[in-house]
Order: C-alpha cells, then structure tokens, then sequence
C-alpha cells in the first residue's frame, strides 16, 4: 500500500527553510554551543576561568551556581554570561572619545629655578 501526501508549496519552502536552520550550526562546526554547555565542578570552574578554587569558595555567593549536596555545580553557559558583565569595553575606533590634548611646553614655566637645589648636599653621597 503506497500514500502519498500533497503539500502547498508555500509550506514545502517553510519545513525546508526551518530544516535549513536547524543545521546551519551543525554543517559549520558551530554546534559546540549545545554540547558544550555542561555543569562543572568547583575544580573544573577554576581551570576553566583560571582563578583559584579558594577565590571560588570565597565568591560564592555572587557566583551563579546550584547546590547538589553540599557540593557546588556551575553551569558553563551561566559562568558566561556572569562573566560577561566584568568585560572592560574599549575605546578604540569610537569617534566620540576624545584623546586628551597634549601638553605644550613652549609657554610652560619653569617649575623651579635654576640653581635651587646647587648648595644643598644629597643623602645619597
């Protein structure tokens, strides 16, 4: 026995566009993000953002976590977008930063006169 089903083509584009993005990250290798986002442990924590497990322990209640037990678990993709509020952004290639002028030394005066300091003995002789 063979069935066959007539699909509109409008609905055709529409499951082929949606199985096309549901791959893109696959076929590129950007996939990582699924598999990748994992819980750790205290130790794992510390090789992954390369602070110490005692920093951790001391930092563990700003640190996003879950309890299993007694033992802390950190999911990766939490760890990211806690430390992503610690970013420093940049300056560069901003049109409205301005950089600090110059200091011109053509009209500057002399801090101290010349011959100030020529009768006074130093400590380090």
């Amino acid at each position: 026995m063979k069935a066959e089903l007539t699909l509109p083509p409008e609905l055709i584009d529409l499951i082929a566009d949606r199985i096309i993005e549901k791959l893109k990250p696959v076929i590129s290798g950007n996939n990582n993000h699924v598999a990748d986002d994992r819980f750790m442990t205290v130790k794992q924590l510390s090789q992954y953002i390369g602070l110490s497990t005692q920093w951790i322990h001391n930092n563990l209640k700003d640190i996003p976590h879950l309890n299993l037990g007694n033992k802390p678990l950190f999911k990766k993709s939490e760890i990211d977008l806690y430390l992503e509020q610690f970013r420093k952004k940049t300056v560069q290639g901003t049109s409205n930063h301005k950089l600090p002028e110059p200091i011109r030394t053509e009209n500057r005066k002399p801090l101290l006169k010349t011959g100030t300091f020529r009768n006074q003995k130093t400590p380090f002789c």
